[in-house]
């Protein structure tokens, strides 16, 4: 099977599209520890955490390989954060 190359030392299959990448923003820092256990359990990937200047969170995910989110909506209510698709 053909495979193009993407980045450095990773290669996609053509007519598959990489995993979407989310941000979550405005999380408070005391829930971090339970969202991103929250993100595990859903079988995200955490990629990076940034806080901003006061204090709250952005963190960014990723979902696992076919997994369509259909939590994510879930996300935003439970958690009281604003939801992003994140910049590759």
């Amino acid at each position: 099977m053909k495979t193009t190359q993407r980045e450095k030392g990773r290669t996609l299959t053509p007519g598959r599209r990489a995993a979407a990448r989310y941000v979550a923003i405005g999380l408070r820092p005391d829930m971090l520890a339970a969202f991103t256990d929250h993100l595990e359990e859903e079988g995200a990937l955490l990629l990076r955490v940034e806080h901003d200047d006061e204090g709250s969170a952005q963190v960014i995910f990723q979902l696992a390989a076919g997994d369509p989110g259909p939590w994510l909506p879930m996300l935003t209510r439970q958690w009281g954060c604003g939801l992003a698709p994140a910049p590759r």
